[in-house]
């Protein structure tokens, strides 16, 4: 009887070597292996929040489209070209994005400029020196321009400024 319990404690603790071991040998990749189709699967270290930092619109465009729906794409450009800005946004409507444009240059958001872009979740602007007319980012879940963003930052200024997914309203971040 000792033996066998001897055995069975000796077998446990293999079994709880070999399993803890186990994430350490990986998983095979997408496409690898017989009968897969070449699918993604999920995995759980699947970021919930990508970041992309740059100046350049066409860099900018490929690596948006290559991001996953659901996934909030975190954004920081540097240039003072929003007709391209937007028409890249407008590409991608089921995106989630957050957009920080507090290192540009610009001086004036025009009427309706950003109220297409419907992916808009959250914009970071900075100085008081910018104006910003009224509907010029998206409100409702028809991304019909609104001007809850032009209230806020007119009485907050710089700073983030966030909606719910097709929210109706804008509000600074504190």
């Amino acid at each position: 009887m000792k033996l066998i319990k001897k055995f069975l404690g000796i077998a446990a603790i293999f079994a709880v070597i070999g399993f803890m071991a186990l994430p350490l040998t990986g998983c095979p990749e997408a496409g690898d292996g017989d009968n897969n189709n070449n699918k993604t699967t999920p995995t759980p270290e699947t970021p919930t929040t990508v970041y992309y930092t740059g100046d350049n619109i066409e860099e900018f465009a490929a690596w948006l489209a290559k991001q996953p729906e659901g996934v909030l794409c975190d954004v920081k450009l540097t240039l003072d070209d929003l007709g391209s800005i937007v028409s890249v946004l407008n590409r991608y409507p089921n995106k989630k994005i957050s957009l920080d444009l507090s290192d540009n240059t610009f001086t004036s958001i025009g009427n309706s400029t950003f109220s297409q872009c419907s992916s808009l979740t959250s914009v970071t602007l900075t100085g008081s020196n910018i104006t910003i007319n009224g509907e010029a980012f998206p409100e409702g879940s028809n991304g019909v321009g609104g001007d809850s963003l032009f209230r806020a930052y007119y009485s907050g200024k710089a700073g983030t400024y966030t909606r719910a997914a097709n929210g109706d309203t804008w509000s600074k971040q504190q």
